[in-house]
C-alpha cells in the first residue's frame, strides 16, 4: 500500500462512492445523480443598434463588480432625446402663454361682471372653452391636453435618460472577461453579443440525471452537493431548472452507471453558494432527499407524475408552486382612459422591461395601449391615431424588428350566426415601435379577407375548419403569434373535431400591400386537443405566446359542475421542435385570457378577465429555464 500514490487512493474513494450511490439508490427516499461545476456567464448586449466608443477590458481579465466594460453610444437614441426634448420645451412654452391668456380673460371676465352689476345691465359672457383650463386637482388631467401631453413626455424623456445610461456598461459581478466580441468603433446590432463575463468560482452545478429517475427532481427542491475528488468538501444547493428534453449526457463524465452503452437522461440545473471551494468543472454528486411522494407539492405532482396527470410527457415542464396567487392590476390614477380594462392580451417589451397590455373594451372604442409592470401597475396609456374605432381586441403579437399586431375577435357574438360583424371588429393592424414611439402603420379588414379566399377554395383545410353550417365563416380569434416571418391565429371557436384550429398567414407585407389573402398566403397549420383530465372537456384557445420554440398556449372553456356553469382554464407548452404537447396548469373558476414570457427572470404572466365591473387579475408564475 505503501507504493500507491494520493491520487489514485482518491480516485479509488471516488469510484467507491458512485457504486455506493448506485447500488443503495432507493426510489422515494434520495435521489442521486453526477454533475459538473459550472460558472455563471453573463452576455452583455443592447436592446438597440449602438456603436462601441471605448473598450476597459482584455479577455481573461479580472474585474470587481462595479468596474466599466465597455462606452457605447446610440445616434438614434440621442436624436429621440434630442427630438423629445424640443417638443416638450415647446409644449412647456405655449402652456405658460396659455396660462397668462386665461389668467387675463379671467380678470376681464370679472371686470365685466362688476361693470354690469353697477350699470344694471344684462351681463356679459366671455367664452374661454377655447383655451386649455388650468387643473388644480388630480382627477381631470384629461381636460388639459398640454398638461397630459407635457407630463407623457416628461415620462418618455425619463426612460430614454435611463437607456443612455446603460450605454455605459459596468461589470454585475465579480468575475473574469471570457471574451470581447467587438472593436473600438465597430456598429453592433440590437442584441448581438458584444463581450461575456463569468464568475471566478462556480455558480451553478449542472447535473445530470437518468430517464428513471427524473420524474423525481422538480424546482426548488434542496440538494446536498458532494466532491467526487474531495469527499470532504461539501455544500448545499437548491434545483432551479430542470431541462425540457432527452439528451446524451456529456462524454467527461463517462458511463459512472458501469453500463457499457450511453447514458441518456435531462439536465438539472442547482445554484450553490458563490463563496465555494469547488474547481471551474469540478464533477460532484447530487443528493436529493425526499420522504414520499405525498410530500410533493401538489401542482408539482400533477405537472410530473403519470398517475396525477395523464399528458404524456408532462413531466418535462416544471412550475414554481408557489405561485399561486392572483394580484388585480391597478391603474395609475392620472390616467383617465385606463378604467375597466379586461386584459385580454399582453405581451413582454424587453427593452422597457414592461407588459404591453390590450383590452376588449375601451372608452369610446379608442386604440390604446397600457403599458404594466410585473404587480399589475398599470403606469401609462398609449393613445395611437389613424382609427376612427376598433372593438373587442383580444391578441396582441410582436414581431422580430419591434413591429406589433393587434387583431379583434372577428366575432360578432356568441349568438350572432349572421356573419354581419362590425367593421371594428374585423381589424388586423400594425403598429410600427420605436422605443416609446408607436405609430399605426398599416390595418386590413381581415374577416373580409378570409371571407373572400374562403369562397375561392372551399375544399382548402383550413377553410374546412372555420366553416359554420357550410356556409358562414363564424369565428372567435383570441390568440396570435409571430414567428419565422409568419403570423399565427388561434381559434376559441369553432373547434374542429373537437380540437382548437391554429392557421398561418404567410408574406405579411404582400397581404397588407394588395389587403388580399392569395394562394399561399393562409393555410392550416395545427390542431391542438386541449382537454385536461380535470374537466374531460374539449377547449378552444384564448390566448398564445411563443419565446424560441416553445409555444404557450392557454385554454378556455366553461363546464357543469352539480348543474352550474363553471369557468375553468389550461396552461399548456407545445415544443415546436419536437411536435410535443404538455400539460403544465389547471385554474379552476379562473377566465385566463393573455400569456406572456419574460427571458429576463424565467416567468409567465398571465390575466384573467373578471369582466366589465370588476378588474382583470394577473398571475405569475416561475417556469424551468430551457436548457
Amino acid at each position: 500500500m505503501r507504493n500507491i500514490k494520493p491520487l489514485y487512493i482518491s480516485w479509488f474513494i471516488a469510484i467507491a462512492i458512485i457504486v455506493i450511490i448506485s447500488v443503495h439508490y432507493k426510489k422515494g427516499t434520495s435521489t442521486e445523480f453526477c454533475g459538473i461545476a459550472e460558472t455563471r456567464e453573463i452576455i452583455i448586449n443592447s436592446d438597440r443598434a449602438v456603436e462601441v466608443e471605448k473598450i476597459y477590458v482584455l479577455p481573461g481579465q479580472s474585474v470587481n463588480k462595479g468596474d466599466p466594460l465597455v462606452m457605447l453610444i446610440s445616434r438614434e437614441l440621442d436624436k429621440e432625446i434630442n427630438d423629445i426634448s424640443y417638443k416638450l420645451k415647446e409644449l412647456q412654452a405655449q402652456y405658460s402663454v396659455n396660462k397668462e391668456l386665461v389668467s387675463e380673460l379671467k380678470s376681464l371676465q370679472k371686470y365685466f361682471t362688476y361693470a354690469n352689476k353697477t350699470a344694471d345691465q344684462p351681463p356679459i359672457h366671455i367664452k374661454t372653452e377655447v383655451l386649455p383650463q388650468e387643473n388644480h386637482g388630480d382627477s381631470g388631467s384629461d381636460k388639459n391636453p398640454f398638461k397630459t401631453h407635457i407630463q407623457r413626455l416628461e415620462r418618455e424623456l425619463e426612460l430614454l435618460g435611463e437607456e443612455k445610461q446603460k450605454l455605459s456598461v459596468f461589470s454585475q459581478i465579480a468575475g473574469k472577461i471570457g471574451a470581447v466580441l467587438c472593436r473600438t468603433g465597430e456598429q453592433i446590432s440590437p442584441y448581438d453579443a458584444i463581450l461575456k463575463i463569468h464568475t471566478i468560482s462556480p455558480g451553478h452545478i449542472t447535473g445530470y440525471i437518468r430517464e428513471d429517475m427524473s420524474t423525481l427532481v422538480y424546482i426548488g427542491q434542496k440538494a446536498k452537493i458532494v466532491s467526487v475528488s474531495n469527499p470532504s468538501n461539501q455544500l448545499n444547493g437548491e434545483v432551479v431548472s430542470v431541462g425540457h428534453r432527452t439528451i446524451k449526457f456529456p462524454k467527461r463524465l463517462g458511463n459512472w452507471n458501469r453500463r457499457s452503452e450511453p447514458c441518456y437522461g435531462r439536465e438539472v440545473l442547482v445554484k450553490i453558494p458563490e463563496d465555494n471551494r469547488l474547481l471551474l468543472g469540478e464533477k460532484v454528486i447530487i443528493s436529493i432527499e425526499h420522504e414520499t411522494n405525498k410530500n410533493i407539492p401538489e401542482t408539482v405532482k400533477n405537472n410530473f407524475f403519470p398517475e396525477n396527470n395523464n399528458s404524456a410527457g408532462s413531466e418535462k415542464y416544471a412550475i414554481n408552486s408557489n405561485s399561486e396567487k392572483t394580484v388585480a392590476i391597478k391603474t395609475d390614477s392620472s390616467l383617465a382612459r385606463a378604467v375597466n380594462i379586461e386584459a385580454s392580451g399582453i405581451i413582454y417589451l424587453k427593452d422597457l422591461k414592461k407588459y404591453l397590455v390590450i383590452s376588449d373594451t375601451t372608452q369610446n372604442n379608442q386604440l390604446i395601449l397600457y403599458v404594466m409592470d410585473n404587480k399589475g401597475n398599470i403606469d401609462d396609456d398609449v393613445y395611437i391615431d389613424g382609427l376612427n374605432k376598433i372593438d373587442d381586441m383580444e391578441a396582441i403579437a410582436t414581431d422580430d424588428e419591434g413591429n406589433i399586431f393587434v387583431t379583434c375577435s372577428q366575432s360578432g357574438g356568441d349568438d350572432d350566426d349572421s356573419g354581419n360583424i362590425p367593421d371594428e371588429r374585423k381589424l388586423l393592424i400594425k403598429i410600427k415601435r420605436n422605443g416609446n414611439s408607436f405609430v399605426l402603420d398599416k390595418k386590413v379588414y381581415l374577416y373580409d379577407l378570409l371571407k373572400a379566399a374562403a369562397g375561392k377554395n372551399k375544399k382548402a383545410q383550413w377553410v374546412q375548419c372555420i366553416t359554420y353550417r357550410d356556409t358562414t365563416i363564424k369565428i372567435n380569434i383570441e390568440g396570435m403569434f409571430y414567428h419565422e416571418g409568419s403570423l399565427y391565429f388561434g381559434f376559441k371557436w369553432p373547434l374542429h373535431n373537437e380540437k382548437a384550429v391554429v392557421l398561418k398567414i404567410n408574406n405579411l407585407q404582400e397581404v397588407f400591400e394588395k389587403e388580399l389573402l392569395e394562394d399561399g398566403n393562409i393555410e392550416f397549420w395545427k390542431e391542438f386537443a386541449l382537454q385536461s383530465d380535470r374537466t374531460k372537456t374539449p377547449a378552444g384557445i384564448s390566448d398564445l405566446y411563443v419565446y424560441k420554440n416553445d409555444l404557450y398556449i392557454l385554454s378556455y372553456c366553461k363546464v357543469k359542475i352539480n348543474g352550474e356553469n363553471k369557468k375553468t382554464g389550461d396552461l399548456w407548452i407545445y415544443d415546436m421542435r419536437e411536435d410535443a404537447l404538455n400539460h403544465m396548469r389547471h385554474f379552476e373558476n379562473l377566465k385566463p385570457e393573455g400569456v406572456a414570457f419574460n427571458p429576463d427572470d424565467n416567468t409567465l404572466l398571465l390575466t384573467f378577465d373578471h369582466g366589465h365591473n370588476h378588474p382583470s387579475k394577473i398571475m405569475e408564475l416561475k417556469v424551468a429555464s430551457s436548457l
